[in-house]
């Protein structure tokens, strides 16, 4: 009887386990197939593409270098001398979107059009769920704000769907930039220095900028085994990835390989294969299918850190955020003229630190950390 049973389960397992994964390849298969294409996504596209202009706008060429080994840390840069923070870069080499939603359209995006977008007007996008047509300073970027149609949530069927509408806005108006820069809504970004760190590289190299918020790898090798064959010979190593809240930049020349799999809504099947939000997957795609591997700086700062930047190097680094971190705020280590209630995200200070001369700023603004 033992061994009849024994029989049976060895049947069951011959049958079941192929058929099984059978069913989990064409799952697979299906969800990457390009002649799918997401409503909220293709909807979008095709009024992005009604708008786009007949000429793109050409950044300024910047000085082409090697690009940076695995692991390496840009922090040598931090000594290097400052460029004139009080007068913008024109034109600029670079293509931002920042990553907002609805919910926050009245909270975040003021403090960044009344600050560091005025560095940037002309190159940076505003990807969100939906307008808010009821609010005159959203509305009067025109173009620069895009309504995705995506989830309003931070789940990451959301977040990857907003991220493909990022690279699709880039691929329509910017893919003539040298950089592709993606930040969120709770960062500060020190424009003339981000095109500072990125004039060490060159657009026509694989470059992939970022800062990992685990301070490892990520193992994917338990479903690696399982994604489509249309991603090619991929590497089965643990992949590094910026974190999407300290900012990320793609060189023109990756950002071109990366088209065929992110276009068109294929990023959001992208992410449902590997399971994993927005950034780890650009992560995933860098790493373990294009085998470009992550230059990591410590120039970018996202809120899952406690930024410990010395005084005299406040001025150049170039993304801050803001946020709790456990019992304490994720806060740029400054004070300055503005209380915490008129200034809680400490941008007016540190863009007041970078800009004394703004007509807003309390006179001779210095700052105090």
């Amino acid at each position: 009887m033992r061994l009849f049973r024994r029989s049976r389960l060895t049947c069951f397992l011959i049958f079941t386990v192929p058929l099984l994964l059978v069913v989990r390849t064409v799952v697979n298969v299906y969800m990457y197939n390009p002649r799918l294409r997401l409503p909220a996504a293709s909807d979008h596209h095709a009024n992005l593409k009604r708008k786009q202009t007949a000429t793109a706008t050409h950044g300024t060429a910047i000085r082409s270098s090697p690009g940076a080994k695995f692991g390496e840390i840009d922090s040598q840069f931090v000594e290097k001398a400052e460029i004139d923070l009080r007068s913008p870069v024109e034109p600029l080499p670079i293509f931002i979107t920042v990553k907002t939603g609805r919910a926050y359209h009245d909270t975040r995006i003021p403090v960044l059009l009344q600050t560091w977008f005025n560095y940037a007007p002309n190159e940076t996008y505003f990807v969100t769920d939906t307008a808010d047509g009821n609010d005159s300073r959203l509305t009067g970027l025109g173009e620069h704000l895009v309504a995705s149609g995506c989830g309003e949530g931070h789940d990451r069927s959301s977040l990857c769907c907003k991220m493909g509408h990022e690279l699709e806005t880039f691929y329509l108006f910017g893919k003539e930039k040298d950089w592709f820069c993606h930040v969120d809504d709770d960062n500060y970004v020190n424009v003339p220095q981000l095109v500072h760190l990125l004039s060490q590289y060159g657009p026509n190299e694989d470059i992939y900028i970022g800062k990992s918020s685990l301070g490892r790898p990520l193992n994917m090798d338990w479903q690696i085994r399982m994604v489509p064959s249309e991603l090619g010979n991929i590497t089965k190593e643990p992949f590094w990835f910026g974190t999407g809240g300290a900012g990320i930049c793609v060189s023109r020349h990756l950002a071109k390989r990366m088209e065929p799999y992110v276009r068109d809504g294929k990023f959001v099947k992208l992410c449902a294969i590997t399971r994993l939000p927005d950034d780890c997957t650009m992560g995933f795609l860098s790493e373990s299918v294009l085998r470009v591997k992550m230059t990591q700086s410590q120039l970018l700062h996202s809120h899952l850190e406690i930024p410990r930047v010395p005084r005299e190097q406040l001025k150049k680094q170039v993304t801050f955020s803001y946020g709790r971190l456990g019992k304490w705020d994720s806060l740029i280590p400054l004070d300055g003229s503005f209380t915490r209630a008129e200034d809680p995200t400490r941008f007016k200070s540190y863009h007041c630190l970078l800009n004394p001369q703004v007509n807003w700023c309390p006179q001779h603004h210095q700052g105090t950390p």
